[in-house]
């Protein structure tokens, strides 16, 4: 009868062992998933940065490109007025003084 009792307490001191080892198996893999997944965000945070730096530098290069036409157009147009103001500049203000004043130079 003793030695049943033993081997029950045997048993029990050995299932509770095998309880302990599989719970400490389970706290690491959850351990390695909660790393994996950590490092699987960082990855994508990563990635997501690098994406938003591609798209903010072509979108600054895009805008120095819009800036760049809409200067040359300004430039072209200011050329248009100094030439239309040389051609007939002096026409231009002996017109405007004859209707303010009304009488023909």
């Amino acid at each position: 009868m003793r030695d049943l009792i033993e081997r029950i307490i045997e048993i029990d001191k050995d299932g509770q062992k095998r309880v302990e080892d599989a719970n400490e198996k389970a706290r690491e893999i959850l351990d390695g998933a909660n790393a994996e997944k950590a490092e699987i965000e960082r990855e994508y945070a990563d990635r997501i940065d690098k994406r938003l730096k591609i798209v903010g530098e072509s979108y600054a290069r895009m805008a120095d490109e819009d800036i760049g036409q809409i200067l040359r157009r300004k430039a072209e147009r200011e050329a248009m007025l100094d030439k239309a103001m040389e051609q007939n500049g002096a026409r231009w203000e002996k017109e405007i003084l004859e209707r303010i004043t009304g009488a023909k130079q």
